[in-house]
């Protein structure tokens, strides 16, 4: 939120500076609960990474027993399917935190605004940004005034 627009709408300096705060808290929660879930992100990443290392050198000690390699390549699948839904769940909360994000500081009611963007449409980028974002608030700023 700029101050500018507040003005605009003929607030006094103390009212812009009050406004202004409690925006900056709100966003700084967003912020803090992003840096949480990338946190997470890191440390799960780490303990896969571990939990692979320690089933391969597991299947190379089995030697020849056919069984145990078997159950092992099984416990590989899953942990690869449990990374592919661990990336997507990802993937999902770190769109959801952007669209939040962008929406902070004019929607009245984030999580409802939130749930009008087709995450589907969305793409997000290596670098954290979220491709189709401002397209899509804009249309809806346009269609949904609130």
């Amino acid at each position: 939120m700029k101050t500018e627009f507040l003005k605009g709408l003929g607030l006094t300096d103390d009212q812009i500076k009050s406004v202004m705060a409690e925006n900056g808290k709100d966003i700084n929660e967003i912020k803090a609960k992003l840096d949480d879930s990338n946190n997470a992100k890191a440390k799960l990443e780490e303990d896969l990474k571990e939990r692979d290392t320690q089933l391969e050198n597991l299947k190379k000690s089995a030697g020849d027993n056919e069984e145990l390699k078997k159950q092992i390549e099984t416990l590989q699948n899953e942990n690869k399917a449990t990374k592919e839904k661990y990336e997507a769940d990802l993937k999902d909360l770190q769109i959801t935190n952007a669209i939040k994000l962008a929406i902070s500081e004019s929607a009245q009611d984030v999580d409802l605004v939130a749930g009008l963007f087709d995450k589907s449409k969305l793409i997000l980028g290596d670098d954290g940004k979220v491709t189709g974002l401002e397209e899509q608030l804009k249309g809806i700023q346009e269609s949904k005034a609130f």
